[in-house]
């Protein structure tokens, strides 16, 4: 056997037996590769976020070591769940996110250190503003928000400016068809939606409208005074999303001034009473619903009935309208609006010339 010897860094001599046919291993080494040498996360409104992910592996067989990921480039973050050394055939993950803060395009990076880097590319799209169709507001894009409300504190990408204000918007709520209606932008921080009106009700009797259906939901455009007496289909109204609750305001004969609001887990139904207890049968002073009426539910019998609450009833007998009511009322008032504040011992109410609004948020 032929032997050779090779002096070592240390100056020791390595000496190696030749053996023919047999191969010598080489020493192990780690070896990084990345997923993916570029990463274009795409385009953005401003606000909104996208994301992506970068996979490290060990592809050698020794463990690997490297700098933790850092980010370069405005807008551009990430999480990693990589932790050094990275065992050899081991992977980890490193999310990237990409929030711009202007329009424009971005560029950037992710540094492994001496495992790699991966630049970054990104584009901010200016926000959707409110703009004005004619008749009508919605996105500038041409697409609706779901009521009032999500105009007035829109979600990322979506930015309350332009043509804004109290007015004509076009919504379409989940599983509806789009539909103007009037929008309050400026009462209790604003965003209110209204879905029932009660102005100007010689043109349109209370008994008239007593359908699950819309009456007039056209006219509900208009919020002033001279518009007729409409209101929007049950299912339109069930549909609205709703955070604050409802509020219902007399504009107009006995009790003008008056108003209450109802907790937003009252299910409006026109025609039919809500069951006592339930949120419908609860008015309240204040938008914070602190003070509440003193009565709840519906009952009585003979010719006076009791009711509280937001509480509409198309009584076969009595042919009657009742909002908002804590009111007694007798068998011969018939085809009569009703309007109450709702206050414990105390009720204002109004015949068929009084005039209200109901709006949701």
């Amino acid at each position: 056997m032929a032997l050779s010897a090779a002096r070592a860094a240390t100056g020791d001599l390595e000496f190696k037996q030749r053996v023919p046919g047999l191969q010598v291993s080489a020493a192990a080494s780690a070896r990084a590769q990345l997923s993916a040498s570029a990463l274009d996360l795409g385009s953005s409104y401003v606000g909104d976020t996208a994301s992506a992910s970068v996979v490290l592996s060990n592809i050698g067989t020794a463990e690997l070591v490297f700098s933790l990921p850092t980010v370069q480039g405005a807008g551009f973050g990430l999480s990693t769940n990589c932790a050094s050394p990275l065992a050899p055939g081991a992977s980890c993950a490193t999310q990237v996110t990409f929030t711009p803060g202007s329009s424009g395009p971005a560029t950037g990076s992710v540094s492994f250190g001496t495992a790699g880097s991966v630049s970054l590319s990104g584009t901010g799209l200016a926000s959707l503003t409110v703009a004005s169709f004619g008749s009508y507001r919605a996105w500038s894009d041409g697409s609706f928000a779901q009521s009032c409300a999500q105009y007035r504190a829109p979600s990322a990408g979506h930015s309350y400016s332009g043509s804004v204000g109290d007015g004509v918007y076009r919504i379409q709520p989940e599983g509806q068809s789009a539909v103007n209606v009037y929008c309050d932008m400026t009462t209790d921080a604003g965003g209110w939606t209204l879905i029932i009106h009660g102005g100007n009700p010689g043109s349109l009797t209370p008994a008239g409208w007593l359908v699950a259906t819309s009456v007039n939901s056209g006219s509900l455009a208009d919020a002033s005074a001279n518009a007729p007496a409409s209101k929007h289909a049950d299912v339109l109204i069930a549909a609205l999303p709703k955070t604050a609750g409802y509020r219902f305001d007399i504009y107009g004969g006995t009790g003008a001034g008056t108003i209450r609001y109802i907790n937003s887990a009252c299910v409006y139904r026109h025609t039919v009473a809500p069951t006592i207890g339930q949120a419908c049968n609860f008015s309240y002073a204040t938008l914070a619903q602190a003070q509440a009426a003193g009565s709840t539910g519906r009952y009585g019998g003979g010719s006076k009935n009791w009711h509280f609450g937001f509480s509409d009833d198309n009584n076969t007998s009595l042919n009657s309208l009742y909002l908002i009511t804590g009111h007694q009322y007798s068998g011969s008032d018939t085809a009569l609006w009703y309007t109450g504040s709702g206050g414990a011992g105390t009720v204002t109410n109004a015949a068929q010339g009084g005039r209200f609004r109901v709006w949701v948020k």
